[in-house]
């Protein structure tokens, strides 16, 4: 239920029949099956890597906003030392339990997104459900990573990095 709403919004930016529409199941469908045929484009460097490489972008940028613009300058490198190790000598019991269990319910779809599904599922769309199923839509696992490196380079150098005209300012 908690998956509707999103199928909803979908439903919306493709410009559909509403989901309770007899042809809304076909309409989606045929527009997926165009996505579907899209493939990756094939790169050298594996998906894994640019994950790794987007998330330490992200961890120099998170560095960089807490301990300023020289956060990895050998000066500024003293004092972050001395944090840590101030920090080091406090126990702290490993795993967290409440950590883990934050982290659980971190996961869980919110609950607003809950009972709108619990209502369109009740209502004339419910049909809609049991008769769709999208493709397996190929190219997404690159538009995530894609999506993950853009993300950490838009935090780490503060400008639009996929952007063709991001260096001359022209509009």
């Amino acid at each position: 239920m908690a998956g509707l709403p999103p199928l909803l919004k979908l439903n919306e930016a493709l410009n559909l029949p509403p989901l309770g529409d007899p042809e809304s199941a076909s309409a989606m469908s045929s527009q997926l099956s165009g996505f579907a045929g899209l493939s990756p484009p094939s790169i050298q460097i594996p998906f894994e890597m640019i994950l790794k490489l987007a998330m330490v972008l992200e961890s120099l940028a998170t560095i960089q906003e807490a301990f300023g613009d020289d956060a990895l300058s050998p000066s500024r490198m003293g004092s972050i030392s001395a944090m840590l190790s101030l920090w080091a000598r406090f126990n702290i019991p490993i795993p967290m339990p409440a950590l883990a269990l934050n982290a659980k319910l971190q996961a869980l779809p919110p609950m607003e997104d809950i009972k709108l599904g619990e209502r369109i599922a009740g209502s004339s769309g419910a049909g809609f459900g049991a008769s769709f199923s999208p493709p397996k839509l190929a190219i997404m696992p690159f538009l995530n990573v894609m999506i993950a490196l853009h993300a950490a380079l838009k935090l780490a150098i503060d400008l639009e990095p996929f952007d063709q005209c991001g260096s001359c300012n022209c509009a």
